[in-house]
């Protein structure tokens, strides 16, 4: 006779708030890195493309265009995690 586990109040999982969290922060980091990606490429283009400046200046600026927004991020990221590491 093959066994058949009872259910019991024990098998139950929860999602803590942590888990929540981090996994808000991480879809945080990802959006912020596809907005930094377009971002830099926009300005790159714009940049080289459009108001003609040497290749070299419109991929420094599109890169700092989105290490600005990767930073923020970070930072947004940073102090979600400590509130949620008080509650």
């Amino acid at each position: 006779m093959a066994h058949t586990p009872s259910p019991s109040p024990d098998n139950h999982t929860t999602t803590p708030t942590t888990k929540t969290s981090s996994t808000s922060i991480a879809s945080l980091i990802g959006t912020a890195t596809l907005i930094a990606v377009l971002l830099g490429l926009g300005v790159w283009i714009i940049e080289q493309f459009v108001l003609g400046a040497d290749g070299a200046t419109a991929v420094r600026h599109g890169a700092s265009a989105a290490g600005a927004v990767l930073l923020i991020a970070a930072i947004i990221g940073v102090v979600r995690s400590l509130q949620a590491g008080r509650k």
